[in-house]
């Protein structure tokens, strides 16, 4: 589960890793948005592509996640934690940059 606040909006969608890059960042895909998340990711890619956007509807807010988002979490806990665990050890210089992508890219499979 991705959660990404930016001035007064929260962002809470599904995600997967599918590239990192040690000191760069990383590329995350996103799966089963609702309907408001979608808006609210389609509004912030809108704005950083430079297009003409309109505000979307009001953020979400900090509320427990419904039934269903959790489960989808609990399934991907094991996976979230061993992505996270390779990218400690890619900065903290455990793993080459090399050995590191190629695990994540494995993991991602």
């Amino acid at each position: 589960m991705v959660r990404i606040n930016r001035e007064n909006q929260t962002l809470k969608i599904t995600g997967k890793v599918v590239f990192a890059q040690p000191g760069m960042g990383m590329g995350l895909a996103f799966a089963d948005a609702e309907r408001d998340q979608q808006a609210i990711l389609d509004h912030w890619i809108a704005e950083l592509s430079g297009e003409p956007v309109a505000k979307p509807g009001p953020s979400s807010t900090d509320s427990e996640a419904s039934p269903s988002a959790g489960s989808k979490v609990s399934e991907n806990q094991p996976l979230y934690v061993v992505n996270e665990l390779i990218l400690l050890l890619l900065q903290k210089g455990v793993l080459t940059e090399a050995e590191g992508k190629s695990l994540l890219q494995k993991l991602l499979k």
